[in-house]
C-alpha cells in the first residue's frame, strides 16, 4: 500500500515508465509522467530513471513518452529535467501524435516552472499554445520543438502577462501557428542561445510579440528560413520592447 500524502510532500520523483497512464499506482517501475506531476510537491524535481531510458547497455536513446490523456497540468513549481546523463542533450521526447491537445499547461501566476532535456514534436492544440500554454515564470533549457501547431496563438509556447519566459540553448523548427509560428509572447521574454528554422505563421513566423507591457529580448540567437504571410518572417513586433 502507498501512502499518498508522503509522496505528495516529497521534492524529488523518478519517473520509471514511458506509459501515458494515471492510474494511481506509483509503486517502482509504474510512475508515469502525468503521475509525478499529480504528486509532486512546491518546487519538486521530476528526473527519469536511466535504467528505463536507456538502451543498448550505456548507449543513450531518445526514449519517447506518446501522451494520449490530454494536456498535462502544471499547478505548483517543478523543475522536469529530461537530460539523463547530464551532457547537455535531450534524452527524453513527449510526443503529441496520439494526444487531444497541448502538451503542457502551467496555470498558477507566480509558480516558477522549469523544463530542461526536452524535445515535444507532433502537438497540435486549436487554441493558444500548440505545445505549452503557460501563466508560469517558465525557463526552457536545452530542448527542441518540432512540427507542432497551434490552430491560433503560439505554435509551440504561448506566455502570457504577466508571466516571464526565459528559453536557453533550445532549437524551434517547423511550428506553425495563425500568429506566433514558434512564439507568441505578452510578457517578459529572454532567448539565448536559440535556434528557430521553418516556423510558420500570418504574423511573426518564428515569434510575435504583443501587449504593450511585454518585452522580448533575443541573445546570440539563429532565426533564418522562418516564413509570415502577412507580417514579420521572423520576428513580429506588433507591440512592446524588442533587444
Amino acid at each position: 500500500e502507498v501512502d499518498i500524502g508522503a509522496l505528495e510532500i516529497q521534492q524529488a520523483l523518478v519517473v520509471d515508465t514511458a506509459i501515458d497512464e494515471d492510474d494511481g499506482d506509483y509503486t517502482s517501475g509504474d510512475l508515469s509522467l502525468r503521475e509525478a506531476l499529480d504528486i509532486a510537491a512546491e518546487g519538486a524535481v521530476i528526473t527519469f530513471d536511466p535504467t528505463v531510458f536507456t538502451a543498448d547497455g550505456d548507449e543513450r536513446v531518445n526514449t519517447t513518452i506518446g501522451l494520449t490523456l490530454g494536456q498535462l497540468i502544471i499547478g505548483q513549481s517543478v523543475t522536469i529535467d529530461g537530460d539523463v546523463d547530464g551532457d547537455g542533450v535531450a534524452d527524453v521526447t513527449l510526443d503529441g501524435t496520439n494526444n487531444p491537445g497541448r502538451a503542457l499547461n502551467t496555470f498558477v501566476d507566480g509558480t516558477a516552472v522549469t523544463l530542461a532535456g526536452l524535445t515535444f514534436q507532433n502537438f497540435n492544440d486549436p487554441s493558444s499554445g500548440g505545445v505549452i500554454r503557460s501563466y508560469a515564470d517558465l525557463r526552457v533549457l536545452n530542448s527542441t520543438f518540432l512540427d507542432n501547431a497551434s490552430g491560433n496563438l503560439g505554435g509551440a509556447i504561448r506566455s502570457y502577462i504577466p508571466s516571464t519566459l526565459y528559453v536557453a540553448n533550445s532549437t524551434f523548427e517547423g511550428n506553425t501557428a495563425f500568429n506566433g509560428g514558434a512564439i507568441r509572447n505578452t510578457g517578459q521574454a529572454t532567448i539565448v542561445n536559440a535556434t528557430f528554422v521553418g516556423n510558420f505563421a500570418n504574423d511573426g513566423g518564428a515569434i510575435e510579440n504583443t501587449n504593450g507591457d511585454s518585452s522580448l529580448a533575443i541573445l546570440n540567437s539563429t532565426i533564418t528560413g522562418n516564413y509570415a504571410a502577412v507580417v514579420g518572417g521572423g520576428v513580429d513586433v506588433a507591440n512592446g520592447t524588442v533587444t
